[in-house]
């Protein structure tokens, strides 16, 4: 019955003095019923993010990364770079 979905990505930076670094980076949205947009990547056309009101299926590349896990993971390690 509850739809809410979400994609994480992690990203670990390891350093050669066995420490590391590491971020998390998610994107909410709900999976839906039908099928809408592109079928070619896994479940982009069932899932309707919650930022851009639209599948990922149906949103373009630059729409889907400005929203995406790995954007969102790979902005926050940058700050600790």
């Amino acid at each position: 019955k509850d739809k809410t979905a979400y994609f994480t990505a992690t990203i670990v930076l390891y350093h050669s003095n066995d420490t590391y670094e590491y971020s998390e980076g998610r994107t909410y949205g709900k999976i839906i019923d039908e099928e809408i947009g592109d079928k070619s990547f896994g479940y982009d056309c069932i899932f309707l993010s919650d930022d851009l009101n639209k599948t990922f299926g149906s949103a373009t590349n630059e729409e889907k990364n400005s929203v995406s896990h790995r954007f969102r993971a790979i902005n926050k390690i940058k700050e600790v770079l």
